[in-house]
């Protein structure tokens, strides 16, 4: 998406409390085959905010208990409906529909529930659970499932009650490799991440969007998502993701309708929320998990790697919050792809709701208590939670999509007017090339005519041992300014100043025509980007002769070159007259 500015709204009564990243700590039960090798359960949640982790004993034989408090805990007695009530999820589909970005990950050693607790779709699926079979065939329904239930319940009722009208657009996409797949679109080529510099945010190009009209629409998608997306077995856990998750729903809040007297208008102010629902994928030991893949393991365990950095570096940021050394720390977004795509929901405009999964086996102790270390530096960030809006123009102008659009095409006929000098100038660099060439190739045939060696110096003239072994060169005779034929090369004032003319014009036409080059490369990013929008083709039709935008847009007449038909000894043709050189 190339448009769709962000404009800040303030916050409504009752929402100060978003400004931090909100952590939910859920412990799953111990597993029959962790009982069966004889493993015991090390973490326990006493109350709903306090989460305590009995390590292994130490050389007194005393174990260490490690206390861990928290916005919310959650024992393994809790199920579904409950772990979600807890999280606050239907909050956030309300908040959503008010405009507002909000992003649900889900983190945590392999093996520790994440997707149980997103999805439920492992134990609706017939997978082995860790929660007991219930006759509600919607008890083992995850956070996603439910909130999407709440967003439709809510989205209902706005448009029973105030006529309003919501789209939703759905994507499912996944991180493998450090590169991005569509879930819903098996292409097998991976997807650009780009960067929005109007609202500062990175995003998915060319991802597949489905329209949901209604909640069976949406949870279609989440199936076909889950379906394809990349699992393994290994000895940690026998169906462990091996892939980034993210399901994102667009939804467009159109308030035209509130007001039946006035007209609709196409440029009247629309709300844009979103709701990014993150399952990342578990964190593991190549030696304990004994994967197949290294490559992929590696890959999980990088990104995981640069997000905790983020979590860091954010987390320090929010404890100096009112000192000046928080404009020194840098935020490594960059560092992988799946903190860009998360830049949002970690120090960004976004609710966010960070869910740690934690494994209560005495094997997984290590893991349980790095991933609450990371969670309770992770509820100290601060983000800037603020409604999106698009359009609303008091001047009746386009939107700000249309608008961004408008600019590319005007950026690129531009760059392409510039860059079309690239072709001339490469005739030119020839042409004097070839006359430098010419020019030094006489005055050697004036040199050997005359006896003159390489060094400017006869052919018969004695070594001075002085001057390194070279020959001596014996002065030039006296040459009449009276038209007396000169013997061998002519005087440096004449030789010289045709070399050195030759070469200074050489060189400031290579200057130019790297200058032209790079802009005609900017014209070919611009309308690859134009293209990835779906509007390539309104793109004015001002063709840079000789390059490959000849190939996608037609092949034009070929201008002729203002430089290569002209005199030399006409006055010098000045490049500079060139736009923007």
């Amino acid at each position: 998406e190339l448009g769709g500015t962000v404009q800040e709204a303030p916050m409504a009564s009752g929402h100060q409390s978003q400004n931090t990243v909100r952590v939910l700590v859920r412990a799953r039960p111990l597993l029959a085959a962790e009982a069966a090798r004889g493993q015991t359960e090390v973490v326990e949640c006493p109350d709903a905010k306090t989460v305590c982790v009995t390590l292994p004993s130490n050389v007194q034989g005393q174990g260490v208990v490690r206390t861990f408090d928290f916005g919310m805990a959650c024992g393994s007695e809790l199920h579904q409906a409950a772990v979600y009530e807890h999280s606050g999820a239907a909050q956030f589909a309300e908040m959503a529909l008010e405009g507002f970005p909000a992003t649900i990950l889900a983190y945590g050693s392999t093996g520790s529930g994440k997707t149980y607790t997103m999805s439920g779709l492992d134990q609706r699926d017939g997978g082995g659970g860790a929660v007991a079979p219930a006759a509600d065939a919607g008890a083992h329904d995850g956070i996603i499932p439910r909130t999407c239930q709440q967003l439709w319940s809510s989205m209902a009722t706005a448009e029973r009650k105030y006529g309003r009208k919501h789209t939703v657009l759905a994507t499912y996409c996944e991180v493998y490799n450090e590169q991005v797949f569509d879930l819903l679109n098996l292409t097998g080529k991976p997807l650009a991440v780009r960067h929005q510099p109007a609202s500062d945010e990175f995003y998915v190009c060319g991802a597949l969007e489905v329209q949901c009209e209604s909640l069976d629409d949406v949870m279609a998608v989440i199936a076909e998502g889950h379906l394809n997306r990349r699992r393994a077995s290994h000895d940690l856990n026998q169906d462990s993701s091996r892939s980034h998750s993210l399901l994102t729903l667009q939804i467009m809040i159109d308030d035209a309708q509130v007001q039946p007297n006035e007209p609709a208008s196409s440029t009247a102010p629309r709300k844009r929320g979103k709701l990014t629902f993150v399952d990342l994928a578990g964190s593991e030991r190549l030696k304990r998990s004994r994967t197949s893949s290294a490559e992929e393991t590696g890959a999980i365990n990088k990104s995981l790697f640069t997000l905790a950095k983020v979590i860091s570096v954010l987390s320090d940021m929010a404890l100096q919050h009112d000192s000046a050394d928080q404009r020194q720390h840098h935020v490594p977004y960059r560092d992988s792809t799946l903190t860009k795509l998360l830049a949002d929901a970690l120090g960004g405009n976004a609710l966010a709701l960070f869910i740690a999964c934690v494994s209560p086996a005495l094997a997984q102790a290590d893991e349980t208590t790095n991933t609450l270390s990371y969670a309770l530096r992770a509820q100290s960030i601060r983000n800037r939670p603020r409604i999106n809006i698009t359009g609303g123009d008091p001047a009746g102008k386009q939107s700000s999509m249309e608008s961004e659009l408008t600019f590319l095409r005007q950026e690129v006929l531009r760059l392409r007017t510039q860059a079309a000098m690239v072709h001339p100038l490469q005739e030119e660099v020839a042409i004097l090339t070839r006359q430098l060439q010419e020019c030094r190739a006489a005055n050697r045939a004036a040199d050997g005519a005359a006896g003159v060696g390489p060094s400017g110096s006869e052919s018969g003239d004695p070594i001075d041992p002085l001057a390194g072994g070279r020959k001596r060169q014996q002065p030039r005779e006296a040459v009449s300014q009276k038209g007396v034929v000169h013997v061998g090369r002519p005087p440096p004032g004449i030789a010289g100043r045709e070399t050195r003319t030759l070469k200074d014009k050489l060189r400031r036409t290579e200057t130019a025509l790297a200058a032209s080059q790079a802009r005609e490369t900017a014209a070919r990013r611009m309308i690859e980007q134009l293209k990835e929008a779906g509007v390539a083709n309104e793109v004015p039709a001002a063709i840079i002769p000789g390059s490959a935008m000849e190939l996608a847009y037609g092949s034009p007449p070929r201008a002729r070159s203002p430089l290569s038909h002209r005199n030399p000894n006409q006055e010098e043709y000045s490049h500079s007259r060139l736009p923007g050189i």
